[in-house]
């Protein structure tokens, strides 16, 4: 019985790879470097600049006036609905409550908020 004829051990120090393989190496990985460390600097930096989401300055009734009389496709984006339609709805839900929701606000206002909220598929944070 013999045994099977030895492997031939290569030296690995002795394998020469080219020095302008090596250097386009090197400027490929700073390359990529360069551009992990500017993505990840957006991502917090995108992460740490917030800009405030409801920065009108009028108060909520004078707000829902000013969408109200303003441009008219504002008033649609906003609520769904037309100024005309909006105003005869508020109308017809203020003579149908007797005993209103909240006494803080007007009924324009609560209808404007609700249809923010529904039109918009936003929360109540947002609205």
């Amino acid at each position: 019985m013999t045994s099977p004829p030895p492997t031939p051990q290569r030296d690995l120090s002795s394998i020469q790879i080219h020095s302008r393989f090596q250097e386009q190496q090197l400027r490929v990985m700073i390359k990529l470097l360069i551009i992990i460390v500017i993505l990840a600097t957006l991502y917090e930096w995108s992460k740490s600049f917030k800009s405030p989401y409801n920065n009108s300055s009028l108060p909520g009734a004078r707000y829902v006036e000013f969408i109200l009389r303003g441009n008219r496709s504002r008033c649609r984006t906003m609520f769904r609905l037309n100024n005309d339609t909006f105003e005869l709805l508020a109308q017809k839900l203020s003579h149908l409550d007797f005993h209103p929701a909240s006494r803080a606000l007007a009924m324009e206002e609560q209808l404007a908020i609700f249809m923010y909220i529904v039109g918009q598929a936003a929360t109540n944070r947002q609205a």
